[in-house]
């Protein structure tokens, strides 16, 4: 869910890397080491790829620092403004790392405190220790999982049982908290309370509609039309562009009770990381990237997920059972809390129903972006609010020419056009 027009493609980007100061490392050591380690040193050491980064630069830190006499090194990951000049997009992006920051420093520790009153382990996401919002200067520091043996799995594989149940149970237990907040704390309202949640980017902002989400949707128009055989989708398609607006995003994110939670907002393959044992099965999973939460369905988390990270034949063979495991994991974290269940098994099947088409048309406007093999990927980054129509024109033109070549990106597109059509 991101623009094609930020991809952070480079490995390194010595532009964006100067805005980490040295006070700024040293208040992350303190948050995560105590106030007895000292600094001694520290450098960035860059470890993304092309693809694997699409709205801000990501590397790494490493810092040398002394703790009861002994000098140890530590690592830690940086999410940064990768400074693009000329984008259009620096209040949005500010609005970005503001909703992460809020997430892991207020609403992620409320949800936890609630959690550990219960002795109940806490809500699986990587700690959080110092974020700068000032514009254009954004940093927000993270522990680094990698040092736990954590990984990716491949974005360009539909994620198969194993994996999607343990990220499907970790969302749930997400949810959930959200949930156990809300009811614990009775006289409060989320939105005000987290005043980023209530900030909705989406809704009467007709540049980030297209740049988002409609501009993949007419990409995928064209691809409908050159396969053929998909009249109804490409009919809803038009209907969807026409008022992207109302049609898609008011009435996806209106309210729906008993439903409402914090949603993850961006939860596919590549925002999350894996533990595996010794014979290379996941067993512990963390989520990631939070910079576009909000409040809202949990299905729309439900369905985003199932239609961005699963393939066709995977999706209609365990959708069902994935909804299991996601309400059993919801009820065990409720149940725990003395909190109350707010939906049945059922209610929950035909709320994900309902908002099925939500997962069909992002699957349709990014996967082309997440599933493009690493050569053929386009550097957005390097285009402006100039010529983004040369932009547009080249994605559109390298996404319809790939299908004829990429057999798995037009497996998995072919994949959500047929369950469109059974509708």
């Amino acid at each position: 869910q991101r623009s094609p027009y930020s991809t952070s493609s480079r490995m390194d980007n010595p532009e964006a890397t100067s805005l980490l100061k040295k006070y700024q490392i040293k208040s992350t050591l303190l948050a995560d080491k105590g106030v007895e380690a000292t600094l001694v040193s520290w450098t960035t050491k860059p470890f993304t790829k092309k693809g694997d980064n699409f709205s801000a630069f990501i590397t790494s830190i490493v810092v040398t620092y002394i703790l009861d006499n002994r000098e140890e090194t530590v690592t830690y990951v940086a999410k940064i403004n990768p400074c693009r000049y000329d984008t259009g997009f620096d209040e949005v992006q500010n609005t970005f790392f503001k909703r992460e920051g809020q997430f892991y420093m207020e609403i992620l520790n409320d949800i936890n405190k609630e959690l550990l009153k219960s002795e109940i382990s806490t809500i699986a996401f990587p700690k959080c220790y110092y974020a700068n919002y000032e514009m254009m200067k954004e940093v927000i520091i993270f522990q680094d999982l990698r040092s736990f043996d954590f990984k990716l799995s491949d974005r360009k594989r539909g994620m198969d049982l194993q994996h999607a149940t343990l990220l499907i149970k970790s969302l749930a237990r997400f949810h959930s908290g959200s949930i156990l907040l809300q009811q614990k704390l009775s006289n409060f309202n989320l939105k005000k309370k987290y005043i980023e949640l209530g900030n909705d980017i989406w809704v009467k902002n007709k540049k980030i509609q297209d740049v988002w989400l409609v501009n993949g949707l007419q990409t995928g128009l064209e691809i409908v039309q050159a396969v053929k055989g998909y009249g109804r989708v490409k009919d809803m398609l038009e209907n969807i562009i026409e008022d992207v607006e109302e049609r898609f995003f008011s009435h996806n994110f209106k309210s729906t009770p008993p439903f409402d939670v914090v949603v993850h907002g961006d939860c596919w393959t590549n925002n999350a990381l894996y533990k595996y044992d010794s014979e290379g099965r996941p067993m512990q999973v963390m989520l990631l990237d939070a910079e576009i939460c909000r409040f809202g369905s949990l299905a729309l988390d439900l369905n985003y997920f199932m239609a961005i990270s699963l393939d066709g034949s995977t999706r209609k063979t365990y959708t069902d059972h994935l909804l299991n495991q996601y309400y059993k994991s919801f009820c065990e974290l409720l149940n725990s809390c003395d909190g109350v269940i707010p939906f049945t098994m059922d209610e929950l099947r035909e709320e994900f129903q309902r908002k099925k088409s939500y997962g069909h048309f992002w699957a349709i406007s990014v996967l082309p972006l997440l599933l493009m093999s690493n050569e053929d990927l386009i550097d957005y980054g390097e285009f402006t609010e100039c010529n983004k129509d040369e932009a547009t024109k080249l994605w559109h033109e390298a996404t319809v020419a790939s299908l004829q070549t990429n057999q798995h990106m037009k497996s998995r597109l072919l994949a959500i056009f047929d369950e469109m059509m059974e509708t």
